[in-house]
């Protein structure tokens, strides 16, 4: 697929998290975020109904990873319902930096609810062995 450049002037959920947001040749758009040295083109998913849906029922995660842009911040819960594929769960507060990651989730640990110890206001989902140690206290911008 092509990719080509439009810088839009996006703010997430008026958080300051500000990126710039890449569209497909098939119209598929991912936004591209910064945490420490390293840059990632994730979905956003903003609206009740792609939250709930996540990455349910996909065979690959597409860009390279989705971020969730939850309405409020709290200890927000996520599970592998109809997942295909591992992966990581990078926590972000409302002040854009990563409080914690949970690592290397499977399929297999569907039903169980995994939430962040501290108040998260957006969530990323990476491929699992994404996400780094060293990302804990980092700026998401």
């Amino acid at each position: 697929m092509a990719w080509y450049l439009k810088i839009v002037p996006l703010t997430l959920a008026g958080t300051g998290l500000a990126a710039l947001t890449f569209f497909g040749g098939k119209g598929d758009t991912c936004t591209t975020i910064r945490i420490a040295d390293t840059s990632l083109c994730v979905e956003v998913v903003a609206t009740e109904e792609k939250i709930i849906q996540g990455l349910s029922g996909r065979t690959e995660i597409g860009a390279d990873g989705m971020l969730f842009s939850m309405p409020t911040t709290e200890r927000h819960g996520f599970w592998m319902k109809d997942m295909h594929f591992s992966i990581d769960i990078v926590w972000i507060n409302g002040s854009n930096t990563i409080t914690e990651i949970t690592y290397n989730l499977t399929p297999k640990t569907y039903p169980k609810s995994f939430h962040p110890q501290q108040p998260a206001r957006f969530v990323l989902e990476l491929p699992a062995g994404t996400a780094k140690e060293g990302w804990i206290g980092a700026a998401v911008q």
